[in-house]
């Protein structure tokens, strides 16, 4: 099971990349 923490990490990950 995948933690919320994860999936924020990867949707700041997305915010970087712009």
């Amino acid at each position: 099971m995948l933690r919320p923490v994860f999936l924020l990490l990867a949707f700041e990950m997305d915010v970087n990349r712009f």
